[in-house]
């Protein structure tokens, strides 16, 4: 079984947790909230997670040891792009399904980057988050019933894979029940979401660059839906900035 789902599910520990734009965040909170209702898996909700994909993982971490190093680490990051394009459960797992990110090498550099800032402060890298080993997913549901796994992959295909975001940023977490210790929020990117309205003038996000003071920032439109919750709205822009 996959360690760190298993010690989230049952014992005691800590874990650094990379964070989804809000976009991206929602996705997969519907998939929980869907499989919640049909009553086939509840447990993410009721230890108060949050979706994720966990770094790292140790029942023996000293929180404030690592507060600075992952705040530092997460200052020097540039926006790392994350798509969830396939569904997976480890094979002597305890039924646990998850989504799975395409693989880059900008995800697994930035995980095996962390873990050697982590290294350098006398904590260990257990076998299963070393480069060679680690396997990044985004859990959706846990101990599920051997009768109810073929409707569960049902209800998770409905996500019209893939769904694409964005890393927002870095916690450290205690479980289990989850609680966040701190979070390095904001520190790798803000997404700003801006509706704008069907008459909005064609030359706005040229302004909008022209008014900006970040060091970075980049911009994305996504099609207004009505997961949104917004009205006589035509697209929705995203603008991805970092602080200088």
């Amino acid at each position: 079984m996959h360690p760190t789902l298993q010690q989230m599910a049952m014992s005691q520990g800590y874990a650094i947790e990379l964070y989804f734009d809000p976009a991206l965040e929602n996705q997969v909170l519907k998939a929980w909230n869907v499989l919640a209702r049909r009553q086939i898996s509840t447990q993410l909700i009721e230890i108060e997670s949050r979706p994720h994909i966990t770094l790292f993982s140790s029942p023996f971490i000293e929180p404030a040891k690592l507060e600075n190093v992952i705040k530092a680490f997460a200052s020097k990051q540039e926006p790392l792009a994350l798509s969830f394009s396939s569904i997976g459960s480890f094979p002597h797992d305890n039924n646990v399904l998850f989504l799975s990110p395409t693989p880059s090498v900008s995800l697994l550099q930035f995980q095996s980057q962390l873990c050697e800032a982590v290294k350098r402060e006398g904590v260990e890298i257990g076998e299963e988050y070393r480069t060679d080993s680690w396997v990044p997913c985004c859990a959706v549901a846990q101990e599920v019933p051997k009768t109810r796994m073929a409707e569960a992959f049902c209800v998770l295909r409905d996500l019209k894979l893939p769904v694409a975001g964005y890393a927002m940023d870095i916690g450290l977490v205690e479980f289990s029940p989850v609680r966040e210790l701190f979070s390095a929020q904001g520190l790798i990117f803000t997404a700003l979401i801006i509706s704008v309205k069907p008459y909005a003038p064609k030359n706005f996000e040229i302004s909008l660059l022209q008014q900006s003071s970040f060091a970075y920032c980049e911009l994305h439109w996504l099609p207004a839906t009505h997961s949104w919750e917004l009205h006589s709205v035509n697209m929705i822009l995203i603008v991805l900035t970092k602080p200088v």
